[in-house]
């Protein structure tokens, strides 16, 4: 009797905690709401319900009724949807990321909703000041200053994009400590420069508006009845290399303005990982003149200006060609320069102008030696990426041409005009 007293002591107990343990539960999912994976309506569409609270721009092209939300744009390949998916614990970083690499008009669209893809103007000038004269005024009777609004941000860091690309710097250069401190400086806090991806997206719209206004261009002129004419030639430097294209075309505002003649950037590919064939040369150009319209180029332009390279004859081979005149001279100037009583003149005189550009000192009795001659400062040029172009070699002539040196100068001195 005693054990059965027990047991029925024990099972009550643990009915008491299983009874317990359910209207625990039940109480927690009345707080928590429905599971993670039921659907509910969202501004239109059904999404998860961990994912009720997304509705930023950048997940309008994600779906959501997944628990991992894959991108729901046309894959690269012209078949099917994209269905990548990335990671969101950080926040949208990578979304954006994702966007920015493979559906650029997609991320230009959605940036320029936002606001943060527009240019600067008087209107966005005068607001830059009057946001920066209220935080002044603030500053007068308040401890804590406003932050700036964000179309004031944004005009300021599409400002100093187009500082970055004016004065060929890197895109990184606002991340310096030094450069930052200025910056907070000079706008008591307000801003701080921006970052490289800051710079990066803002000089993509300046590519998108660049297009854009070549596109009318185009347009204009083949309304009128003319045609355009195409120079491309292919160019690296530090690294980089990028098969270019400009569009030249002459129009004239009204019927009493002058002709003038313009030029407008068609394309600027990069091609650092590409072998510069024709075949190369000529898919890459086409491929980028439909995006303003110039869809046959053979029909569309009246001739397309190159060097006498064999892979840009090759690739331009159907259209017009209009070989570029100062290349030409050049190879032909080059044979003389490379004659044999020519030839070691030259070659003296680029290594004596390197010298003198890497020796502070011998620069300075060079300019020395000018001044008691009478002559003017001069810096002597040397192109030594270009030593196959007549261009620099000429400069570099033309400036040791003017050196002549006194009898009277010391004689160390007349040997470093000397060469």
């Amino acid at each position: 009797m005693k054990k059965a007293a027990e047991d029925a002591a024990a099972a009550a107990a643990v009915n008491e905690a299983i009874v317990g343990d359910v209207a625990f539960a039940a109480a927690q999912a009345a707080t928590m709401g429905p599971s993670a994976k039921e659907m509910v309506l969202v501004e239109g569409r059904l999404v998860c319900w961990s994912h009720r609270k997304k509705k930023g721009k950048v997940w309008k092209c994600f779906d959501l009724s997944k628990e991992e939300p894959c991108c729901l744009l046309p894959s690269s390949t012209g078949v099917g949807v994209c269905g990548v998916k990335p990671s969101f614990k950080g926040g949208t970083s990578n979304g954006w990321d994702h966007l920015y690499r493979h559906h650029r008009a997609t991320w230009l669209q959605l940036k320029k909703e936002l606001g943060l893809l527009t240019g600067v103007g008087a209107v966005e000038l005068a607001h830059i000041d009057e946001a920066l004269m209220k935080r002044n005024e603030a500053a007068k009777t308040s401890a804590t200053l406003p932050a700036l609004p964000a179309d004031v941000k944004a005009s300021l860091d599409f400002l100093a994009s187009c500082w970055v690309v004016d004065m060929d710097q890197h895109f990184n250069a606002m991340e310096h400590p030094s450069f930052r401190k200025v910056l907070e400086t000079a706008t008591s806090s307000a801003w701080c420069g921006c970052c490289h991806r800051t710079v990066a997206s803002s000089v993509t719209s300046m590519a998108d508006e660049g297009r854009s206004d070549c596109g009318d261009f185009v347009r204009r002129i083949q309304a009128d009845g003319r045609k355009p004419v195409v120079s491309a030639d292919l160019w690296s430097k530090n690294g980089v290399a990028l098969l270019g294209s400009l569009v030249h075309g002459t129009e004239r505002p009204g019927n009493k303005q002058p002709w003038h003649l313009d030029e407008k950037l068609a394309s600027a590919t990069p091609c650092e990982e590409d072998r510069h064939t024709g075949e190369y040369v000529e898919q890459a150009s086409f491929d980028e003149w439909k995006k303003v319209d110039i869809a046959k180029p053979a029909e569309d332009l009246m001739a397309a200006k190159t060097d006498r390279g064999s892979n840009m004859i090759k690739g331009y081979k159907t259209i017009r060609q209009s070989p570029c005149v100062e290349h030409i001279y050049q190879r032909h100037a080059r044979k003389f320069a490379d004659h044999p009583d020519i030839g070691p003149t030259m070659k003296m005189g680029r290594a004596m102008v390197g010298a003198l550009n890497h020796s502070t000192i011998g620069n300075n009795d060079y300019q020395a030696c000018r001044r008691q001659c009478g002559l003017k400062d001069l810096k002597l040029k040397q192109e030594p990426e270009v030593v196959t172009r007549w261009r620099s070699t000429h400069a570099m002539a033309f400036a040791r041409a003017k050196l002549r040196c006194s009898s009277t100068m010391p004689r160390r001195r007349r040997s470093l005009m000397v060469w």
